[in-house]
Formats: C-alpha cells, sequence, structure tokens
C-alpha cells in the first residue's frame, strides 16, 4: 500500500503557542485625554480610553479580552489596537519634560525623554505661521529610541534655540514604525514647513493607531543678539 505524505504545510504543528498575560498598571505619566490606567502585555503598553481606576470591572473585562484576543491570535500591536481601538490606545511615551519651564532667546533648551517601547522619536516645533521638524536633523539622525532614559539632544552637535519670545509648542512624535515628513522643505538646518501642514501632520499622526504624541508648551523671554556659533542652529521661522 502505497504510504501518504503529508505536506509541511498541512501537518499540524504540535508547538505549543506562547501564552501572555495582561497586567494591569496604574500609569502615573497620564497626558490629557487618556485615563491613567494601562495595560501592559509582553513589550508593549496600552492606555485605557476612559476615567477608571485599575481594579475597576470594565478594566478587569478589557484586559481579559486582550488576553484571550493576542493568546488566540499573536501578539501584534497594530492588531490590538483595531480590535479595541474604541478602548485602548498604545502608550509609548512615558515623559517628555523640558529642563525648564522658560527659556530667553536664544537659550539652548534641553528635554528629557523616555519611552516604554523602542519607537521611532521626532521632535516637531511650532509658533503661529510656521512648524518645523527639529529632529532627526543632519547633525543627529539617529531617532529610534529604546524604552530608557534618553536627553535631546543627544550630543554637543547641535543646539535646539527659538530666535523670538513668545510661546514655543514642541511635540514629541513617537511610532512603532518611522514616519515620513514629505511635506516639509529643508530650510538651512531643519526641515520646515507652514503651521496648517504641521497641524494636519499632528492629527494624522494622533490617528494612527501606533503613533503617541505629547505636546509641551514653552515660554520663551528676552535676550541679548544671538552670537556667530547659535545662528545657523535656532528655529529658522525667519527664513521662510
Amino acid at each position: 500500500m502505497k504510504k501518504l505524505l503529508l505536506s509541511p504545510l498541512l501537518a499540524k504543528d504540535n508547538t505549543p503557542k506562547k501564552q501572555y498575560k495582561v497586567q494591569i498598571i496604574q500609569n502615573d505619566s497620564s497626558k490629557k485625554g487618556w485615563g491613567t490606567v494601562a495595560l501592559v502585555i509582553g513589550s508593549f503598553v496600552f492606555d485605557v480610553i476612559a476615567n477608571v481606576t485599575a481594579n475597576s470591572d470594565s478594566v478587569k473585562k478589557i484586559a481579559q479580552d486582550v488576553e484571550d484576543y493576542v493568546n488566540s491570535n499573536g501578539l501584534d500591536a497594530e492588531q490590538i489596537t483595531q480590535k479595541f481601538g474604541q478602548q485602548l490606545k498604545i502608550s509609548i511615551i512615558q515623559k517628555f519634560q523640558a529642563k525648564k519651564r522658560a527659556y530667553r532667546v536664544w537659550e539652548s533648551m534641553r528635554f528629557d525623554i523616555k519611552l516604554t517601547q523602542s519607537a521611532y522619536t521626532y521632535l516637531l516645533s511650532m509658533d503661529d505661521k510656521h512648524s518645523c521638524v527639529v529632529f532627526p536633523n543632519d547633525n543627529d539622525r539617529n531617532n529610534l529610541y529604546t524604552p530608557q532614559n534618553h536627553a535631546l539632544p543627544a550630543n554637543n552637535s547641535y543646539d535646539i534655540q527659538s530666535n523670538k519670545k513668545g510661546r514655543e509648542t514642541l511635540y514629541l512624535i513617537t511610532s512603532l514604525r518611522p514616519l515620513y515628513f514629505d511635506k516639509f522643505k529643508t530650510n538651512s538646518f531643519y526641515r520646515c514647513a507652514s503651521r496648517n501642514v504641521g497641524l494636519r501632520k499632528i492629527a494624522e499622526v494622533q490617528n494612527g493607531s501606533l503613533n503617541d504624541v505629547y505636546r509641551v508648551d514653552l515660554e520663551v523671554q528676552g535676550s541679548n543678539l544671538p552670537s556667530l556659533r547659535t545662528v545657523r542652529t535656532v528655529f529658522p521661522y525667519t527664513a521662510l
């Protein structure tokens, strides 16, 4: 009798699947508009979109549903956000904080950043007319940040400065996938566009299931004229 052989694709896979357990945590670094409770599964963190407490029945139900789904379908952040998009939001940014609440014109700004998971990281500045991709730039292209503390700028190859008084708005943008700023054109040191283009890009990123955005507003006060050393490294709004 001729023996029939099953092809590898049809053969039964007896390898046990990895089982995941969802952890519920109280997130101290909550952002405006989101709750303070997060779910951790594997290397991913998701904010619960609700004003709830970590021990509430609704959160436990969401956690159990996510755990069952992942253990049946595999761990995929995009699939999770598509399945539970009304209840969860990917959480990447744990901390984005300026060293000071106010700076003077031409003063170098410094920021502390901490992520919950590895992500592509961008810094976008915006005033009443223009928006610029401040980071990454020609002097620092390494924007794949790991889940640990980071300083921005990461080295002394450039400075982040403002050339006029008023409010400086900065957006820290993170994503599990690379983002593209095609409508931002190179202008001296940074890539810049109009304010409206910047606002549309922020809205586009916020609607993405694998992205996280955090906004910081800084006060910029008057100062003396800049030295020649700083001219090339400011937000280049006046050149647009």
